[in-house]
């Protein structure tokens, strides 16, 4: 399958307290029923934590009224980023980086900024 199917040509992008985050989707849906994310952090938490400018894969995964992005560290399954829906009326995101909860809002202008396709090639480069 070419990469130009594999994601969702339209990324999106959070921001919040000095992090800001791009999203890839996936097209398909995992075992879940979820679409898996690429995520890639930029700012000072995200350097501290290792992963800034890194574009790192998340699972996708049934979470409250919204769903989980977890990652594998040391064997351990752990959380990243979650969103929450209140029956359709907003929903909230929330990142976990150095044992700080970070709370993110998307921005639909930067979105536009965002190029799935390139976090793919740039996930892919880092496997």
């Amino acid at each position: 399958m070419p990469d130009k199917e594999i994601v969702n040509p339209y990324g999106q992008f959070f921001s919040g307290e000095g992090v800001e985050i791009e999203m890839a989707i996936f097209n398909e849906k995992n075992e879940n029923g979820l679409q898996d994310v690429l995520l890639l952090f930029t700012g000072r938490e995200a350097y501290t934590a290792g992963i800034d400018n890194k574009v790192i894969k998340y699972k996708a995964v049934p979470g409250g009224t919204g769903c989980d992005y977890l990652y594998e560290k040391d064997g351990k399954t752990l959380t990243r980023m979650i969103s929450r829906s209140s029956y359709g009326s907003w929903t909230y995101f929330e990142v976990f980086l150095n044992n700080k909860t970070i709370k993110v809002s998307p921005d639909e202008l930067r979105a536009k900024e965002v190029r799935p396709l390139h976090l793919l090639t740039a996930y892919k480069q880092g496997e």
